[in-house]
């Protein structure tokens, strides 16, 4: 684990695919910010929620530069508010891998995309600030500028890294939620 590290969930987007806002929406009575939540209280890092960004209609870059701007740690392992799946085992690969060594982030990566979760050091708040003058907001043009590690998820982890932008992908959501609740409760049974 990396020293000096936080935790910051963006939901300060416009959630302009979505047509209202994201971090409230529920999924089985309960928020998807809580669901991440939930989620990453094992790894007992300090966890904030970025809701407004410094620097609007910039994509996720506004609200990861807010988070460099106020953080007091040396790392910020990022998620974002739509990714109420997410797992502690996704996310304690990320931190494997670390930013040691004067290493500046580590990437998620499923399929072609590249992006959340990530971690990333405070000092290069610059470069952030740099994309966002020049119109650059792709995570993947960041992870590239960067160096930045990447950590490969496959099929496996499809349904842990699942990122809800569209009413559709909600409803697939709800559809995993129902089914993985029903698991649970069988093993619950047998166990």
């Amino acid at each position: 684990m990396p020293p000096s590290c936080e935790i910051c969930v963006l939901a300060g987007g416009l959630s302009s695919r979505m047509g209202s806002d994201k971090a409230g929406m529920r999924i089985g009575g309960k928020t998807m910010l809580t669901h991440i939540r939930r989620a990453v209280e094992p790894l007992g890092l300090s966890f904030r929620v970025i809701r407004r960004d410094a620097v609007p209609r910039c994509g996720p870059l506004g609200g990861v530069l807010t988070a460099l701007r106020k953080t007091r740690f040396e790392v910020i392992l990022f998620l974002s508010c739509d990714m109420p799946f997410v797992s502690v085992r996704i996310l304690e690969r990320i931190l494997a891998k670390g930013v040691s060594g004067g290493g500046s982030g580590v990437f998620s990566q499923t399929g072609e995309q590249i992006g959340f979760p990530f971690l990333m050091r405070a000092s290069f708040r610059a470069v952030v600030e740099q994309r966002i003058q020049k119109g650059n907001y792709s995570i993947r043009r960041l992870a590239e500028s960067l160096s930045g590690k990447i950590v490969q998820f496959g099929n496996a982890y499809q349904a842990e890294m699942l990122n809800i932008n569209t009413l559709e992908d909600f409803e697939v959501a709800k559809t995993y939620w129902l089914r993985k609740t029903d698991i649970d409760q069988q093993t619950r049974r047998i166990g």
